[in-house]
């Protein structure tokens, strides 16, 4: 990743923390021997994989966090799901885990927003149980087996 602008510390010892996404961002000096950065442009490597959603990054010095400038637009980090199981047998009356594989889960449930919810008519929810950055656990709540035919869906 790399971060550009301008009066960007000059060094690493400069630096107190950079971040992206919910991930720590190392940073890369153009001279390792020296610690120098450019002052104009810091390159950095993610310590573990960016968590869905939209940000800006982060750059920390022990003066306090540097402004991001107005014309500096978030990016979008998607989340993928490319399986689920168990996908039947599931129990009407709840209570049943179903672990959903993907990328850019959430590292942890805290200070997170889940809401899982199944697209059946009534809309049955799943409540987040764990969640790693390739793998969301989910609870399921009772399904409501009632079925009003006149209702569109």
């Amino acid at each position: 990743m790399k971060i550009t602008g301008t009066d960007l510390p000059d060094n690493i010892s400069k630096l107190q923390s950079m971040s992206f996404a919910k991930s720590n961002c190392k940073p890369i000096p153009t001279d390792s021997a020296t610690g120098a950065l450019s002052g104009t442009s810091i390159e950095c490597t993610l310590d573990r994989n960016p968590t869905c959603g939209s940000y800006v990054p982060a750059v920390t010095t022990p003066k306090g966090n540097i402004p991001i400038a107005d014309s500096v637009k978030a990016k979008d980090i998607a989340c993928t799901m490319s399986a689920a199981s168990p996908l039947k047998d599931v129990n009407l009356l709840g209570k049943d885990k179903i672990t959903f594989t993907g990328t850019n889960f959430p590292h942890e449930l805290k200070d997170n927003v889940f809401d899982i919810t199944f697209t059946n008519g009534l809309k049955t929810k799943c409540d987040a149980i764990s969640t790693k950055t390739t793998e969301l656990v989910c609870l399921t709540n009772k399904f409501d087996t009632k079925l009003d035919i006149d209702k569109p869906y």
